[in-house]
């Protein structure tokens, strides 16, 4: 009974001699910390601020009161000096980048993003036409879709419109102008084996160039 009684009066003390241990260490590697606690807190006053900007910049975008919605925000922060002329920073760029807007504009690229992952989708159904037609589709995705309105377009716009669309306004692309150029020796290459296995492995469709060349 004396040495339970001895192991826990022990634990505890042994446990605080370790936590005094790591404490220890600790200071001795990161003591430094404490001699610029100035600028750490400084930094992360000007990291806050950000956070604040970018949530409300990627949640309401950008629009002609952006600037005066977020310097409400704000000024709801205790902050230092310096944290507070980085805020101001901010303040006049986006009044700078806002001052000629008619319209609300995107503040974030995450709707672009999730746009592209829906049009690929797409695409893995149906990839016979390229990439390039399925712009249209993307676009119809996006809007307000019933009943009719499916109808009425599956009913007026047809294929090869989409096709001419694309070629009037998007033009060709880079992988549809190599696909132009190889393709035909592809298919030219396999026409040939095709020959040569009429023809029992015997070539004859350069014999009269061989004849020429060796002369």
């Amino acid at each position: 009974m004396e040495n339970e009684d001895q192991q826990k009066i022990e634990h505890p003390l042994k446990e605080v001699k370790k936590s005094e241990e790591n404490l220890k260490e600790l200071l001795e590697q990161f003591g430094w910390v404490r001699a610029n606690e100035s600028i750490v807190k400084e930094i992360s006053e000007m990291l806050l601020i950000g956070r604040v900007v970018r949530q409300e910049i990627r949640t309401k975008h950008l629009h002609s009161k952006t600037a005066e919605e977020i310097e409400q925000l704000l000024q709801t922060l205790h902050v230092g000096p310096r944290a507070d002329q980085f805020a101001g920073t901010i303040l006049d760029f986006i009044i700078d980048q806002t001052k000629n807007l008619e319209q609300t504009a995107l503040g974030s690229t995450e709707i672009i993003e999730s746009a592209f992952g829906k049009l690929k989708q797409l695409m893995n159904e149906d990839t016979k036409d390229g990439f390039t037609p399925f712009v249209l589709s993307l676009a119809a995705c996006l809007g307000k879709l019933d009943l009719d309105t499916v109808q009425a377009a599956l009913r007026t716009c047809s294929k090869k419109q989409v096709k001419i669309w694309a070629i009037e306004n998007v033009g060709e692309t880079i992988y549809s102008q190599r696909r132009r150029l190889f393709n035909p020796f592809k298919k030219r290459k396999k026409k040939q084996n095709q020959v040569l296995q009429i023809n029992g492995g015997l070539d004859h469709t350069g014999v009269f160039i061989d004849d020429v060349v060796n002369f």
